[in-house]
């Protein structure tokens, strides 16, 4: 007879995250969230899984802390975020499972003074762009105090802290570029704002991102896309009047950016909260063209400030157009979009919520990161074109053939001429 479920389901259970497909399009990387009895934090580790069998799980960090995969470009290392011994967030990376000397210890490749959160590898494998805090002087100060010193902290701005960060006080998250083969690391933006995670041109000469830097960043969501240059040169602004930017995929020219987020405050919602956005594309002096409308929406953080370094996956190749993950009626699709026709895009799968999406090389499949109410975070790769669905986790299995789960039900309801 099977178990019911009790207040300490959450130790049992384990979330697979950050998905990442291998260059080979033959393996993905990904995080593996648990929780030990009493203990207050999640244990995160990296693990990579072959796509081709039924192999299991090989796990490439034992720390603890590690989240965030990301291959390089030659599919024989992966690179991570993980804690040094300071408890700092830094970049570090290890060769690949099945790689020669597979087993060495992992190379730190960031030594910032405040926590790295977010990265990308240059498509040409020569650099890494990285966001990292970068400490006000309260901030600082604080860091390199003698123990025992007080801490001592002045609000000198209305968002001075925020949900889900803690105490910001003068401190911005700003981008940097490190040159993997003189280990050379160089601030790329800077100012009083958060920059977004960083997206490297497919030529590996610019990269775009979103950032808060305006007169009103205290007082509303407004976020906007900015393109510079991979030395931090001609910083230029794509998204027009866009009010908000939430998710960045370059065309594989370079020449043009797809972004989801709204034209103004009336569409997404206002200060942090996102209710509706749309896919749009960006031209350099052209105005924005909407590719989206309101029968889906795409999946976005929930707040649009690019304080999160964890903006929803999109990707725009040539065989596929652009693919994100999106919401319609309930449930989680991927969304494929053709660039050269606005308002014309399709939906595939569906049946559960999926919170994080990689694709591979050229976008006929891809590995997201899902629940439904008989699997908990589990990931599944999807093809774009069938719309076929294959487990590639099974983290829960044991757990979910010995619980009894609830069912769910779908239903709508018609209210003043709209479903809901």
């Amino acid at each position: 007879m099977a178990n019911t479920i009790q207040p300490d389901y959450h130790y049992h259970l384990k979330t697979a995250s950050n998905p990442a497909v291998s260059p080979s399009n033959k393996a993905v990387a990904f995080t593996v969230h648990s929780f030990e009895e009493n203990a207050s934090e999640a244990t995160t580790d990296v693990f990579i899984k072959s796509l081709g069998n039924a192999s299991a799980l090989t796990q490439l960090t034992d720390s603890g802390t590690a989240s965030l995969p990301a291959w390089s470009a030659d599919g024989t290392k992966v690179a991570y975020l993980d804690k040094n011994d300071a408890g700092v967030k830094q970049i570090f990376t290890k060769l690949a499972a099945g790689s020669a000397n597979s087993n060495e210890s992992p190379i730190a490749l960031t030594s910032q003074i405040a926590e790295v959160d977010a990265f990308a590898w240059s498509p040409d494998a020569t650099m890494i762009a990285f966001r990292a805090l970068v400490p006000g002087q309260d901030e600082l100060a604080a860091i390199n105090a003698e123990p025992g010193m007080p801490d001592i902290k002045v609000a000198r701005r209305i968002r001075y802290r925020q949900d889900g960060v803690g105490w910001r006080g003068d401190s911005f998250y700003h981008l940097f570029v490190l040159n993997i083969a003189s280990k050379e690391v160089t601030q790329i933006t800077s100012g009083e704002g958060d920059d977004g995670n960083p997206n490297w041109s497919p030529d590996s000469k610019q990269i775009a991102y979103i950032t808060d830097q305006n007169s009103e960043r205290d007082l509303t969501s407004h976020t906007e896309l900015f393109v510079v240059n991979a030395d931090g040169t001609t910083r230029t602004q794509w998204s027009g009047d866009m009010f908000m930017v939430e998710s960045v995929a370059w065309s594989p020219d370079s020449k043009r950016i797809a972004v989801t987020g709204g034209r103004d405050k009336a569409e997404v919602g206002g200060y942090g909260l996102i209710t509706q956005s749309s896919a749009y594309m960006l031209d350099p002096g052209s105005e924005p063209v909407k590719l989206t409308d309101d029968t889906m929406r795409p999946q976005t953080t929930g707040g649009g400030f690019p304080f999160s370094a964890n903006s929803p996956s999109m990707t725009w190749t040539d065989s596929a157009g652009i693919v994100l993950g999106a919401d319609s009626r309930g449930q989680s699709y991927i969304c494929v979009i053709n660039p050269n026709s606005p308002g014309e895009f399709r939906l595939v799968t569906g049946d559960w919520q999926f919170t994080e999406m990689s694709t591979n090389s050229d976008a006929g499949f891809a590995i997201v990161a899902s629940s439904s109410p008989t699997s908990h975070g589990e990931l599944h790769l999807v093809d774009i074109n069938s719309g076929y669905v294959h487990t590639v986790t099974n983290l829960n299995f044991g757990f979910f053939d010995d619980h009894n789960v609830a069912s769910l039900e779908k239903f709508s309801m018609q209210r003043d001429g709209f479903e809901i």
